[in-house]
């Protein structure tokens, strides 16, 4: 659901800045379009919107893959500060003390997120079944979705930004 969410947000937001984007005009033009047909390539503008929007391989699907693996890193990070406070334990000293445990904090942080991404999207293309059960959503089905996907992202952003906030 947030996965699909923030696919779609990065497809919208690439249509949009189409229409600020000056190459987007440029591949208009009647004798660019002939330069890129001599070497090809008919139509320019949809190989670039298939590059970016295949949602199997495509440029915003491998950035909403980024996003939710940043997601749960920013969660897990999150909880990391707010433990330190529950138990009055000063683990960023330790943590943050030599190379070793920098390496082990990161790991910490980014192996369970990497998991959670290929067992629960990517494993043997999960994501794309999800996408396809979403397309077939009536409107005010997908609307609710993504109301509900905007409030736990911003949520997600808001707990790892505030877990600050009560660190020493």
């Amino acid at each position: 659901m947030i996965h699909y969410s923030v696919y779609l947000f990065f497809t919208n937001l690439f249509t949009l800045m189409n229409y600020i984007n000056p190459l987007y005009y440029i591949l208009k033009i009647s004798s660019v379009k002939r330069f890129y047909s001599k070497r090809g390539i008919d139509d320019m503008q949809g190989l670039t919107k298939t590059v970016v929007n295949n949602p199997k391989v495509g440029i915003n699907s491998i950035h909403s893959g980024g996003l939710m693996g940043g997601l749960i890193v920013f969660l897990l990070f999150g909880i990391f500060n707010y433990s330190q406070v529950l138990f009055s334990a000063s683990l960023g000293d330790w943590v943050f003390s030599n190379q070793t445990n920098d390496i082990l904090f990161l790991s910490g942080l980014i192996i369970p997120s990497l998991l959670f991404n290929y067992l629960i999207l990517f494993k043997r293309n999960k994501f794309l079944e999800y996408f396809k059960e979403f397309d077939a959503m009536d409107a005010s089905k997908k609307t609710k979705y993504y109301c509900m996907s905007l409030i736990v992202v911003l949520f997600i952003i808001s707990f790892f930004i505030v877990s600050f906030r009560f660190t020493k």
